[in-house]
């Protein structure tokens, strides 16, 4: 199967993450050249992901957002976090750092 895929970011210049579908995420490793599964994906993931950031200041901080509320924080590797009762489950169709500051819409 050919991953829709829906975004993509390059915090680095040896990596590159992009997001799509039904819990689809892939790395790009500079050192290979090849696009592989994100090895830091959540276990059992099946969210569809939309949009996806890093920090200019820090690529190490990212995240990746989507339909129902979903919002997933980069450190090592991929997290859910929670949101606010006003905003469970809304969908996020976008994401940009202003700063460090996260802005989705």
């Amino acid at each position: 199967m050919t991953p829709r895929l829906r975004a993509v970011a390059w915090p680095t210049a040896n990596r590159a993450y992009a997001v799509g579908e039904e819990g689809q995420m892939w790395l790009w490793r500079g050192e290979t050249g090849l696009w592989e599964q994100d090895p830091a994906t959540p276990l059992n993931f099946t969210g569809d992901l939309l949009g996806v950031s890093f920090d200019p200041n820090n690529a190490s901080r990212g995240y990746a957002i989507g339909q129902a509320g979903v919002l997933l924080a980069y450190g090592k590797s991929w997290s859910q976090e929670s949101l606010p009762p006003e905003v469970a489950g809304a969908s996020f169709t976008s994401i940009a750092f202003a700063g460090s500051e996260a802005i989705v819409a």
